[in-house]
This record gives structure tokens, C-alpha cells and sequence, in this order.
């Protein structure tokens, strides 16, 4: 059993080992926005970020 796994485990990494590198010309653009709050609290400030700040996806 242990020379089974052993084995499958090998042919995997040589499988891995041959397969081609993605190189599809990845490009990253980073954009900085700033935007303004305001706030006397902690909460105030959080409320702030949360109705001015970015949105992304589930965090909305």
C-alpha cells in the first residue's frame, strides 16, 4: 500500500513537472483614490469609510 501511494505520488509530480508555465502576459494597473471623512468617534469615522470608501464585491 505504502509503495502504491508512494508511487502515485511520483507520477503526479512528474505530471506537474511538464506542465507548461501560464504566461499569458499578465499586466497590473493600480489606481490610488482618496476620498474624504469625518468623524469625532471611532464609529463615526468607521461609518465614514463605510458610506465614502471603495466598494468590492461582498464586502459591500
Amino acid at each position: 500500500m505504502r509503495v502504491s501511494v508512494l508511487a502515485c505520488l511520483a507520477a503526479i509530480g512528474v505530471l506537474c513537472s511538464f506542465s507548461p508555465i501560464a504566461s499569458a502576459g499578465t499586466k497590473l494597473l493600480v489606481k490610488t483614490r482618496t476620498y474624504e471623512i469625518s468623524g469625532t468617534t471611532g464609529v463615526a469615522l468607521v461609518a465614514a469609510m463605510d458610506r465614502n470608501g471603495p466598494k468590492h464585491g461582498f464586502m459591500t
